[in-house]
C-alpha cells in the first residue's frame, strides 16, 4: 500500500499549488535559547541582537511506495535562510522579528512552474520572562510567535492565513548545564491544503539541553521539537512531525556567537526531513557598563578619590588647597591662620610680639 501521508499527492501535479509550508524549521531568537526550542531567558535590556540562519533539509516532502522506497520528490532539496533581530525592550521582555526566505527544489516545484525561491512567513516574537529575575537559574516565559501569510504558497514556503502560538517556556539553567521544555498550542485561522494533505490546529512540544565543554565560552546543544495535530485525524503519521537536532554553540569575546548542528527526522511527516543541517551567527553588542559618579562626601569641590580628607573640607586659603585637607595653621607656627597676621611666615619666638 503507497503511504497514506502522500498517497494522493500527485493530483497536486496536475492542480496549481495550493497553501503549505513545508519549511518546519523555526530558529529560536537570541543567543540564549537551542535551536528551534526556546529558552527562558530574554536578550539584555537595549541590547539589540542580529542574527542569521542558514538549514539545509534533504527530502520534507516526498511519496514512498508500499515498500517505503521513494517514489517522488515533492520537495527533495530544502535551502533555508532566516534574518533575525532580537531587542530587549526590559530585563524581563524582548521582542523578536524573523524574515525567512529560501530555495526549493522537487517535482511538485517544478509542477507549479515556480523557480523554488521563496520569501516565508515573516514572524513576530514577543516574549516575557514572567517568573524568575533574569539571572535566576529557574524561569518561566511566555512566548507568543504570530506568522503573517506573506509566504510564497506555490513554493511550499508559506501558510494560508496568520498562525499564533502562544507557548510555555520552563528553564534551568545552573551548573555549566541548561535544560529546557517548552508546550504551546499552535492555531491556524485558515487550514493549509494542497490535494488530501490538510494542515490544522495542533499542539507543539520541544525540548532543549545544553552543556558547556570545559567553560561557558563552548557548549554542546540538543534538540528535540515536534507537534500533533488537534481534532479530528485520519492517519497519525500524517500529523506528529518529529525531528530532532545536536550541535556547538560557541562564545567569542568581539560578541560573535557561531552555531553548528545537524539531525534526523525522527517521524517523517510533512516538513520532517530526513536530515537536516544547520549554520547560525548571532552578535551581542559588548555590555556597557554604568558606573555611577564619584561622590564628594565633605562638598569642597574635590572628589573622594582625589580627596586626602574626604570627611574635612579643604579651607580655600591659596594654601595647599589641591589636597582637599584643612590647614588651620599653614606656618605651623602655632597661632591659628585666623588670627595670624602672617599666616604664611612662622612667627620668630624672641619674646617680642610673639602673639
Amino acid at each position: 500500500m503507497t503511504d497514506l501521508r502522500f498517497a494522493l499527492f500527485a493530483l497536486a501535479l496536475a492542480l496549481p499549488a495550493q497553501a503549505q509550508n513545508v519549511q518546519s524549521f523555526e530558529p529560536a531568537p537570541g543567543v540564549h535559547s537551542y535551536f528551534s526550542v526556546e529558552g527562558a531567558r530574554t536578550t539584555r535590556h537595549k541590547a539589540l541582537v542580529p542574527s542569521v540562519w542558514l538549514n539545509y533539509g534533504r527530502n520534507p516532502l516526498v511519496q514512498r511506495d508500499e515498500d517505503g522506497n521513494l517514489a517522488k520528490e515533492y520537495v527533495g532539496h530544502q535551502f533555508g535562510a532566516d534574518l533575525m533581530l532580537s531587542y530587549g525592550i526590559a530585563e524581563r521582555l524582548e521582542v523578536a522579528l524573523a524574515v525567512p526566505f529560501g530555495v526549493q527544489l522537487g517535482d511538485g516545484i517544478e509542477a507549479a512552474g515556480d523557480d523554488g525561491f521563496a520569501f516565508g512567513d515573516i514572524r513576530l516574537l514577543p516574549r516575557y520572562r514572567f517568573i524568575g529575575e533574569p539571572d535566576d537559574a529557574m524561569g518561566v516565559l511566555l512566548s507568543v510567535p504570530l506568522s503573517f501569510p506573506s509566504g510564497n504558497e506555490g513554493a511550499f514556503y508559506g501558510s494560508e492565513g496568520f498562525v499564533i502560538h502562544p507557548k510555555v517556556v520552563i528553564e534551568y539553567r545552573g551548573g555549566g548545564v541548561g535544560i529546557a521544555a517548552n508546550v504551546g498550542y499552535r492555531f491556524r485561522t485558515a487550514e493549509d491544503k494542497t490535494a488530501n494533505i490538510e494542515v490544522g490546529d495542533s499542539m507543539s512540544y520541544g525540548a532543549g539541553l545544553l552543556v558547556e565543554l570545559g567553560s561557558p565560552q563552548l557548549a554542546a546543544v540538543a534538540d528535540i521539537f515536534g507537534s500533533s495535530a488537534v481534532g479530528e485525524k485520519t492517519d497519525d503519521s500524517v500529523t506528529s512531525p518529529l525531528e530532532g537536532l545536536l550541535g556547538l554553540r560557541a562564545f567569542m569575546e568581539n560578541g560573535l556567537v557561531p552555531s553548528l548542528g545537524g539531525g534526523v527526522g525522527i517521524n517523517p511527516d510533512i516538513g520532517t526531513p530526513e536530515y537536516r543541517v544547520v549554520l547560525g551567527v548571532a552578535w551581542v553588542p559588548p555590555q556597557e557598563v554604568e558606573t555611577a559618579a564619584p561622590k564628594d562626601t565633605d562638598l569642597d569641590g574635590l572628589v573622594d578619590p582625589e580627596d586626602q580628607c574626604p570627611e574635612e573640607p579643604e579651607d580655600k586659603d591659596g594654601f595647599q588647597d589641591e589636597d582637599g585637607c584643612p590647614d588651620p595653621d599653614n606656618d605651623r607656627d602655632g597661632i591659628a591662620d585666623a588670627i595670624d597676621k602672617c599666616p604664611l611666615e612662622p612667627e620668630t619666638r624672641n619674646g617680642v610680639t610673639d602673639e
